[in-house]
């Protein structure tokens, strides 16, 4: 028995594994944003201790956890030119999130029909809209999703089989979902959630105390094992071991003193009972308009699950399960609703909703709900079907994963980066050039009229110690200097060209009014005019012995690159 078992899970594994490189093949999904601000960069600049020679490149993400992009990194060193071997080591990931959610709903299944109802979760989880659209890429929410759900795997079995559970056994889960969370700390709502669970289901614990506090303690050196390493060097540098985060209580001078989150997508407190079915409309908790339903149904589904068994008198294992289940659900739910509200995050949530909503088709008498039932199935073939009208969250890359036109800068030279997401060029720029130095400039948030500090981190380096960091290197910098910039942060412009153009427009669009079009962007572009004005009088080129032209790459089309023009042959091979 036990080596038919040990022989399914083989099988099991091995079709998965094929599952998620096939998936990743097929949709190469990369991000536009997130992976040339900042994935690439910190593998490199990991690898080849590059703290000191770049000044805070991929704006706060610079200071993330590089270890999950490490292997990325090197597959992009062998197979840049071959997207296909890329992406199926990148899928490589995908086969074990989602054998670990294959045993999960083995505990949940039984009968006949088990293996069919974990396809259908299975199938149901890589059709949600935050799981199809990261698998295979650089976001890297499947590879902790799967700590998460592994260590989550080993708590719902000690639930459901009591005999099983052993001090080791929490402690193991902990570890596991605290080295999930030391590789990204966007799944701090999980590793919260998961806590309190066994906290609220005590009763099924043989030993309620001890097992919370090796699981917490676990969870602690997982951690510790994954992050202590980057603590102890930002203690060091920043005197702050959380750096940039947490800064309201350490005080770092490298930073603003307050505790830094991403609120981008967050909405007034008195609106979180009702956000999940009001944010179907724009960009609410992504960059893209979000179409799935599936998070809406998994907010309401544990109220609905709980009350549905309160019906039944009879408790046992599976009820525990569930109970369990639900708990985890809607409190990883809540709490990530609470703290970010970002879409990519919510892969967990998808997952164990997936089972839930599966799990459901059990608990119903027939013959009483038999509508429910029904709707229950055309419920769950919409969801699989809707994935057909997912927006992509990245740009499909299909030539080269990263191409660039070879560059070779003198040594000692200085790039003066202006604008984001630019890191990416850094390694490239690097390949053929030895002593590089880059410095980055960002739009500081008083020229929009905001109060600092920014909410999205993102300018931190315009104040304080990077700033004086940054000063110190350009004024000690005595060989030569070339300019990237974004066309948002246009350096080319002076300021008499900036008002001749502001000039030609407003003369346009007073023409476009007489004959009677409408016009309603009158403010963005004085905006845009007085933005632009405030660059050049602060960023614009020194003097116009420069050569500027387009800095052509798959991933940014709106940079480009200055050179002096005595080094333009040397530099762009022109």
């Amino acid at each position: 028995m036990i080596q038919k078992i040990h022989k399914e899970n083989i099988i099991a594994f091995g079709i998965l594994l094929l599952v998620g490189i096939f998936l990743s093949i097929i949709l190469k999904n990369e991000g536009l944003y997130d992976f040339p601000n900042y994935h690439y960069y910190n593998a490199f600049a990991f690898l080849y201790n590059r703290g000191d020679a770049d000044i805070v490149p991929g704006m706060i993400n610079t200071f993330f956890n590089p270890l999950l992009d490490v292997p990325l990194w090197f597959y992009i060193q062998y197979f840049n030119d071959y997207p296909n071997i890329l992406y199926a080591l990148q899928g490589l990931w995908c086969g074990p999130f989602l054998f670990v959610l294959y045993k999960i709903c083995l505990l949940f299944f039984e009968g006949k029909k088990r293996y069919f109802k974990a396809s259908l979760v299975l199938l149901l989880t890589i059709t949600a809209q935050a799981t199809v659209c990261q698998i295979g890429a650089s976001r890297n929410e499947i590879p902790v999703a799967f700590f998460i759900l592994w260590g989550f795997y080993i708590i719902l079995k000690m639930v459901k089989f009591p005999e099983t559970q052993t001090l080791k056994k929490f402690l193991l889960a902990g570890l596991i979902m605290g080295i999930g969370l030391g590789l990204k700390q966007t799944v701090i709502t999980y590793c919260i959630a998961s806590g309190i669970t066994l906290m609220i289901c005590y009763k099924y614990l043989k030993n309620p105390v001890k097992s919370i506090g090796f699981f917490a303690f676990g969870g602690l050196i997982g951690y510790l094992i994954i992050n202590g390493y980057f603590m102890y060097k930002y203690w060091i540098l920043y005197g702050n071991p959380f750096f940039p985060f947490l800064n309201g209580i350490f005080h770092s001078p490298y930073f603003f003193d307050f505790n830094y989150r991403d609120t981008d997508y967050l909405i007034e407190p008195l609106f979180l009972p009702i956000y999940p079915f009001i944010w179907y409309k724009g960009r609410t908790i992504s960059t893209t308009p979000y179409h799935d339903l599936r998070l809406t149904l998994f907010y309401i589904l544990p109220i609905f699950m709980y009350f549905l068994l309160k019906k039944t008198k009879n408790f046992n294992k599976e009820n525990k399960l569930i109970i369990s289940t639900l708990t985890f659900c809607f409190l990883s739910f809540l709490l990530w609703m609470g703290i970010f509200s970002i879409m990519r995050y919510a892969v967990v949530i998808e997952c164990i909703g997936a089972v839930l909503l599966v799990k459901l088709f059990d608990l119903y008498d027939i013959k009483k709900h038999l509508v429910l039932y029904k709707c229950h199935i055309f419920i769950v073939f919409i969801l699989v079907m809707s994935v057909l009208f997912y927006p992509s969250l990245g740009h499909n890359i299909r030539g080269k994963h990263i191409d660039i036109p070879k560059i070779s800068l003198p040594d000692n030279t200085l790039v003066k980066i202006y604008g984001v997401p630019t890191s990416f060029i850094i390694p490239e720029l690097a390949k053929n050039s030895t002593n590089l130095k880059t410095v980055t400039y960002y739009k500081k948030c008083t020229e929009y009229g905001k109060k600092c500090p920014c909410g999205t981190g993102s300018d931190f380096a315009e104040y304080g110690k990077f700033k004086e960091k940054r000063d110190k290197v350009e004024k000690e910098h005595s060989g030569p200097v070339i300019y990237v910039y974004h066309n948002d942060f246009d350096i080319s412009k002076t300021e008499e060209q900036i008002n001749e153009q502001h000039r030609v427009t407003m003369e346009l669009l007073q023409r476009a009014k007489e004959l009677g079009f409408k016009q309603a962007v009158d403010d963005k572009l004085d905006q845009k005019y007085l933005d632009d004005l405030a660059i050049a009088r602060e960023y614009s080129l020194p003097t116009p012995d420069y050569h500027c032209q387009k800095l052509k790459n798959n991933f940014m089309l709106e940079l480009n690159i200055c050179v002096p023009k005595e080094l333009k042959k040397q530099i762009l091979g022109e």
